[in-house]
C-alpha cells in the first residue's frame, strides 16, 4: 500500500528536516557520517544544509500551530522545536 497523502515534491532538505527535527536524539557523529554517506553515494548537500533543513521544518511547526483546532499538546511541543532551532542555530 502507498500512502500519498504526504506526498510532495521539492528540495529533500523538507525530508531531512523532518529527521532531524529532533535534533538532541542524533550525535554531531551521526550527522557527520550521515553527511558524508550521503555525498559519497553521488548526493548533493549545499553547505548549510542542516540549518536550512531545520528551518524548513519549523515552517511545518508554524503551520501546525495555525491549525483551527486546540492541541494544547501539539502545540506545546511545536514551539519547543521552534525555539530549539531559534536558540542552538541547527
Amino acid at each position: 500500500m502507498i500512502d500519498w497523502g504526504a506526498a510532495f515534491s521539492g528540495s529533500l532538505l523538507w525530508d531531512l528536516g523532518s529527521l532531524f527535527r529532533y535534533g538532541r536524539r542524533y550525535s554531531e557523529i551521526f550527522r557527520q557520517r550521515f553527511e558524508r554517506g550521503y555525498r559519497d553515494a553521488g548526493g548533493a548537500l549545499p553547505e548549510d544544509w542542516l540549518w536550512t533543513a531545520r528551518l524548513l521544518d519549523a515552517t511545518r511547526q508554524i503551520a501546525t500551530l495555525n491549525e483551527e483546532w486546540e492541541m494544547p499538546v501539539v502545540f506545546v511541543e511545536c514551539r519547543e522545536l521552534i525555539e530549539a532551532v531559534i536558540t542552538e542555530g541547527v
